[in-house]
């Protein structure tokens, strides 16, 4: 056998066949967008008056029980309560005892207290892909307006947001730039559609405007997961508020044209960067266990009539987490 520096040929060979091997797998697993030039992100038509007022009227009770219920759990928490650790004030009768210890200072008065941790601005990043179907966007959008109102009358900060991907490129249309056969490609990328992020309310605009455009969610296209909370991170993280809260909900897994599991790791990259960037990730899976994959603080509804309250319920424990007490 005929020896190299560094191991003989048949290492050699062996070595430079696990590369191939690897870079073959890199390839295939790894998640890109053919390009990137296509992607899109627009507003949401606003619907007729008709389909509004059909919006608002429909599920009225329902809705107007659950935005009371997130309105109050979160003001709950705002009460005026006393403290015990007070030098001077009223008398307080939880404290009184202590007259009779031996205590270092007289800490039996108490004093009123305020709540501070209302600097939160929140993004909703809603799946208007092919496989929400009419039901389940019909149950989304009664969810929206829910958390939309809600939030306005709290005076939280919130953005709207929903991704799919559009007819604008294709699979088809690659091969023909590339001159090459579309199952090659497919072995190298991941997303060919274009990226579409549909924006339903701005944090800027009054609710009413949002509410408007909720009737225009149309269920099409892929999942591009990572991407779209990528996009709602970065429209996210500038913003003046103390805390930042992402909400995603989907009713299925990651992906697009090409390998879902590249998809899938792509999105638990993105979920990683987000929480490192200060940016509180929570999800609602829709009849579907996927999302636990990705974003660790995550409920799933298995029954459609279940999203709007349990929605209601996440949101409001997740916020009440950033209320804090001071004097």
């Amino acid at each position: 056998m005929f020896n190299r520096p560094g191991g003989s040929i048949v290492t050699e060979v062996l070595t430079e066949a696990i590369a191939e091997q690897v870079a073959l797998v890199s390839a295939t697993s790894d998640y890109r967008a053919f390009t990137k030039e296509f992607d899109h992100i627009g507003v949401v038509p606003t619907a007729t008056d008709g389909e509004v007022r059909a919006l608002r009227e429909r599920h009225v009770d329902v809705v107007r029980r659950l935005r009371r219920g997130l309105t109050n759990a979160l003001r709950s928490a705002e009460k005026r309560w006393w403290r015990d650790d007070q030098a001077t004030g009223a008398l307080s009768p939880r404290t009184l005892h202590r007259l009779c210890m031996d205590r270092p200072r007289l800490d039996v008065f108490r004093t009123t207290a305020t709540v501070q941790g209302r600097s939160t601005a929140v993004s909703i990043l809603l799946d208007a892909s092919g496989s929400m179907t009419t039901k389940k966007m019909d149950v989304a959008r009664d969810a929206l307006h829910v958390l939309l109102d809600a939030l306005s009358d709290l005076k939280v900060a919130t953005e709207a947001l929903t991704f799919t991907t559009g007819n604008e490129f294709d699979l088809f249309r690659a091969g023909q730039l590339m001159g090459e056969e579309p199952t090659v490609l497919r072995e190298r990328y991941s997303r060919f559609a274009n990226l579409e992020i549909g924006v339903v309310k701005q944090f800027e605009e009054p609710v009413k405007q949002g509410l408007r455009r909720l009737p225009g969610i149309r269920g099409t296209g892929l999942t591009p997961l990572g991407e779209a909370m990528h996009v709602a991170a970065r429209r996210l993280h500038p913003r003046p508020e103390t805390r930042k809260i992402l909400l995603v909900l989907t009713d299925g897994r990651a992906g697009c044209e090409s390998c879902d599991d590249a998809a899938v790791r792509h999105a638990q990259i993105m979920a990683k960067r987000i929480g490192k960037a200060g940016i509180e990730l929570i999800g609602v899976g829709i009849m579907d266990e996927s999302l636990r994959a990705i974003v660790t603080d995550t409920i799933v509804v298995h029954q459609l009539e279940e999203l709007p309250p349990q929605l209601c319920k996440l949101l409001g424990r997740t916020l009440k987490k950033g209320l804090r007490h001071v004097g």
